[in-house]
């Protein structure tokens, strides 16, 4: 196990991540796939990763250089990046704007797929190879383009993530009651709202949930809903093959509960006199 973790770290520095959450298109590519059962890489590279984690450490192969690199964002590109550029020798540090590093994989991926302490090893494990982290950094606000320039870097990495949401364009979806996929995740995953009220952050979704999307973040968002206690249904203008997750994710959800309306196009968001989400009108 601890050869094949070093021979996957080769390429692969995040291989307990990627044997969680990856799309797998490896095995999409995989010759046996033609007979119906390709080679299970991913979960081969997820129990390499978990059985040899403490065992197979970061190791530098460069000499120390002193040109300093700023790397913006902690998510998988800030920090792919971090890791990549400190083996070489470079003196990196990485920005994060919230106060817990990891970005899209803290908040964007619920701990029931990537648990926080499997993402929190491969931090330690980059702090290892001398990167310094700064939380609570906006750059473009809390500091400036420039100051980096000026207090020392040669360069700047920009990881900041892509978390702009796509509106629907129907009436009625600015009502109160309708969330993005990225603010419920993060509401739920890193201000911990479902534990409430342990944590301030509350989660006021009512008791029939409708998550209208077909990818992973969506299913995630049902999976969660579900584990709150509350009713998911997710709605798909496609049909369920269509759905861009896992087959083995989407039996999961039919097992918690998630109720899956295919072929199905939402028209407008129905909001009652307060203009809060009263229902969903749908073809």
């Amino acid at each position: 196990m601890k050869e094949a973790l070093e021979r996957i770290k080769e390429q692969n520095k995040f291989a307990s991540i990627c044997g969680r959450v990856c799309s797998r298109p490896c095995e999409e590519a995989c010759i046996l796939k033609e007979e119906g059962s390709p080679i299970n890489i991913r979960a081969l590279e997820r129990y390499a990763a978990d059985s040899t984690q403490d065992k197979t450490k970061l190791k530098k192969k460069g000499d120390r250089r002193e040109i300093k690199i700023a790397v913006v964002g902690s998510g998988p590109a800030g920090l792919s990046a971090a890791v990549e550029l400190a083996l070489k020798g470079y003196n990196i540090t990485v920005f994060e704007s919230l106060h817990a590093l990891g970005g899209v994989l803290r908040y964007g991926i619920p701990e029931f797929r990537l648990p926080d302490k499997t993402l929190d090893a491969i931090i330690k494990d980059s702090r290892s190879l001398g990167i310094e982290f700064k939380t609570d950094v906006l750059v473009g606000q809390t500091l400036g383009l420039e100051e980096l320039f000026k207090s020392g870097f040669s360069v700047v990495f920009l990881a900041p993530g892509a978390g702009t949401p796509s509106p629907l364009g129907i009436p009625g979806e600015d009502a109160l009651g309708v969330l993005y996929a990225e603010e419920f995740l993060m509401r739920m995953n890193l201000f911990k709202a479902n534990l409430f009220p342990k944590y301030d952050t509350q989660a006021n979704i009512g008791q029939r949930i409708a998550v209208i999307g077909e990818n992973n973040a969506a299913l995630d968002c049902a999976r969660i809903v579900v584990r709150l206690g509350k009713e998911a249904t997710l709605i798909t203008q496609g049909t369920e093959e269509a759905i861009d997750v896992s087959p083995e994710l989407k039996e999961h959800a039919k097992q918690e509960g998630v109720r899956f309306d295919i072929l199905t196009k939402p028209i407008e968001v129905i909001r009652d006199g307060r203009k809060r989400v009263r229902g969903l009108k749908c073809l």
